[in-house]
């Protein structure tokens, strides 16, 4: 099943747009890592040339350094500080010379000293010595301003990591808000989803259970109901009645008016029903123009005839409906628990014979399943209701 048919509208821009959100804050995330791992290896590399400045110093330092020819290459310790100075340190060429020099700079201080004892003329400094030292305190110099030099973009690049790493928190906690968020509107679209789910189920059931033109319950959860009131009576050590009514003079209203109006008359008999019963009393609607009411938790059985009486008599009350008066009665049967019967469908099928007598006595009538068991049928026939009792 496609999302667009489970998530509403609004459910699924949220969501959308969240996730784009996190994919932003994922690639923005990734992008200012690697700006960050750029910078730090940035920086180990000045790091690194500064120490080679500071081993380069330290050796000029430690040993004076005369015009010493390097073997086989022509290129000698003065003129390679020559060329440093006119050279940036981030220059391909200026690596190599750096390295180069400091492998003279090594060889030169693993040549044993000149003894001067055996060389008269070696205290004497030439004229090309001299000239090496002017180009060795320009050296000295040189690595001075490459020194500052490298300590600025050094600072630069420290800088730049630690915005590199600010930016790397602030997406990270930018993708988690989003994923909370995201989790949220997810955990709301579930609940909401599974309210859903319940409403769907209680509809199903409903509709199973209940009769669609009254909303009354139906004959499958009247077994139920009468079960429960049968179990409940039987514990509380008390009656329980059920009386079977059936419509006198429906199917000409039916007939002469239609079916609407027929549907009418139902929907208001039901409605009279149900306000005369207790909570703990149910009424059903079996089919057609036939109900069951069961009486729960009767002490005395005389008030469950009463309250059978009384429904036939609400129900014989002129319905108006429109510019219309329609009249139908009832007849009812009833029958007592445990006094006719220890279950809940024998009780029904003692009601339904006792109705059945009603209807042949006359019918507008009340009949018990113990005035048939008894081998005599007292029908006492109800008075007639004045015109103006309606409703």
């Amino acid at each position: 099943m496609s999302v667009k048919y489970i998530l509403d509208a609004p459910s699924r821009r949220k969501l959308i747009a969240l996730s784009l959100l996190a994919l932003v804050c994922c690639v923005l995330g990734g992008w200012a890592a690697s700006r960050m791992m750029d910078a730090q290896r940035e920086g180990e590399r000045l790091a690194h040339l500064l120490h080679r400045l500071e081993s380069l110093r330290a050796a000029i330092l430690s040993n004076a350094i005369p015009a010493v020819v390097a073997p086989d290459d022509d290129a000698n310790v003065p003129r390679l500080l020559s060329e440093c100075l006119q050279l940036a340190a981030d220059d391909a060429a200026q690596q190599r010379r750096l390295t180069k020099l400091g492998a003279l700079l090594d060889m030169r201080q693993r040549q044993p000293p000149l003894n001067p004892d055996l060389d008269p003329e070696a205290g004497a400094m030439q004229p090309g010595e001299l000239g090496n030292t002017y180009v060795l305190l320009a050296a000295h110099a040189w690595i001075d301003a490459m020194k500052v030099s490298l300590e600025d973009r050094l600072e630069l690049s420290q800088a730049r990591h630690l915005e590199s790493l600010q930016w790397v928190q602030w997406a990270v906690a930018a993708a988690l808000i989003a994923a909370l968020l995201f989790g949220l509107v997810l955990i709301r679209v579930m609940r909401h989803l599974s309210h859903q789910g319940h409403a769907r189920i209680s509809s199903l059931e409903a509709k199973a259970n209940r009769d669609p033109l009254t909303g009354l319950p139906n004959r499958r959860l009247l077994q139920d109901r009468l079960e429960q009131a049968v179990l409940r009576a039987r514990r509380r050590r008390c009656h329980a009645a059920v009386v079977v009514i059936d419509l006198d003079g429906f199917k000409p209203v039916n007939d002469t008016y239609g079916h609407a109006i027929g549907d009418v008359v139902l929907r208001r008999v039901s409605k009279r029903m149900k306000s005369a019963l207790r909570s703990e009393d149910t009424v059903c609607r079996m089919g057609g123009d036939e109900f069951v009411v069961i009486i729960g938790e009767v002490d005395d059985p005389v008030y469950a005839v009463r309250r059978a009486r009384d429904l036939v008599l609400r129900i014989s009350r002129p319905i108006r409906h429109e510019d219309k008066v329609l009249r139908v009665g009832a007849s009812a049967g009833l029958a007592l628990f445990p006094d006719d019967a220890g279950d809940g469908t024998e009780l029904l099928e003692l009601a339904d014979q006792a109705l059945y007598a009603a209807k042949n006595g006359g019918r507008g009538q009340v009949v018990t399943a113990g005035e048939i068991n008894h081998g005599h049928t007292t029908l006492t026939s109800l008075p007639s209701e004045p015109a103006a009792q309606t409703a």
